[in-house]
């Protein structure tokens, strides 16, 4: 906060326009257990993780059933270490609105991919700040 009012370069960062993303974790507060997937309503502040996604095991993506539902809260123990750890940091920074590009585009859904996907330039340079995660 004290960065966008009181320095200039962040404040003419803040006043311009990218595109945002479809959805994105909302974390809650910092004595909060659980995430959940919301579709963005409006302009709210949110940080982004940059990350790799690795050649292990995918973690938890978020995908569509066979319905075409997904799953929109997940308990904080059912996270990633990784995501568990930007989950915390966004909280303990006061934040409530995090993106993670496996947990906010719906990875088997190619249209939705496609979309957010071209988006994402414009989806970390709108962010607050980002979390750059180096190793999970």
């Amino acid at each position: 906060e004290k960065c966008q009012k009181e320095h200039k370069t962040c404040r003419s960062i803040q006043k311009r326009t990218y595109q945002s993303p479809k959805r994105l974790l909302d974390v809650g507060s910092i004595d909060a257990s659980e995430v959940r997937i919301i579709y963005l309503q409006d302009k709210s502040p949110y940080l982004t993780v940059s990350h790799c996604w690795g050649t292990g095991s995918k973690g938890l993506v978020l995908e569509e059933n066979t319905a075409g539902e997904v799953q929109i809260e997940y308990n904080d123990q059912q996270l990633p270490q990784l995501a568990r750890d930007c989950v915390n940091v966004a909280r303990r920074l006061g934040h409530r609105y995090l993106w993670i590009d496996t947990m906010c585009i719906i990875q088997n859904n190619a249209q939705d991919k496609e979309e957010e996907v071209r988006k994402m330039g414009d989806i970390y340079a709108g962010a607050v700040c980002n979390i750059a995660a180096v190793s999970a």
